[in-house]
């Protein structure tokens, strides 16, 4: 039927993000939103391993041991 086919795009939903592991090659500032306006929440240090996940208006969702939120990958 449409409602579980719609049940099933939602859940799928959920689970789209694809984290990447990455290792930070500097300090990076972790923002709690994808602009340069967004608070700084943490930072990230130098060989610090880290997961990259969604795209967002050129920043990228990082989840850390320490610190989640937005970096700008540049």
């Amino acid at each position: 039927s449409l409602a579980d086919s719609l049940a099933v795009s939602a859940a799928g939903a959920v689970d789209s993000i694809t984290w990447t592991p990455a290792v930070a090659r500097t300090w990076v500032n972790v923002r709690n939103d994808a602009s340069r306006g967004g608070e700084v929440v943490g930072v990230i240090k130098p060989a610090s391993r880290a997961m990259l996940g969604t795209d967002r208006a050129g920043w990228r969702q990082v989840r850390s041991p320490d610190v989640n939120g937005w970096v700008d990958p540049r």
